[in-house]
């Protein structure tokens, strides 16, 4: 989720799939938010909000390969 788009920034929407989720008892996503910044309360708060990392660009895909491991692999094989 890239923390700055326009319209609505990624915490937002994240706030909104989380909330959504919860009251319709879905299963949270597993969301990893994306950033150009390095700001420490933003980083805080995407953590704290639920989702499950804070990427930076340029990604280093080393590293998001390492989270597609960790949690999404294996709902590719379902």
């Amino acid at each position: 989720m890239d923390i700055n788009m326009p319209k609505m920034d990624g915490i937002t929407a994240s706030k909104k799939i989380f909330k959504f989720c919860k009251e319709n008892w879905i299963r949270k996503p597993n969301i990893c938010a994306l950033t150009a910044y390095e700001n420490k309360s933003t980083i805080k708060e995407c953590l704290d909000i639920g989702m499950i990392r804070v990427l930076h660009k340029p990604l280093n895909f080393s590293e998001l390969s390492k989270i597609y491991e960790k949690y999404f692999k294996r709902l590719s094989s379902i």
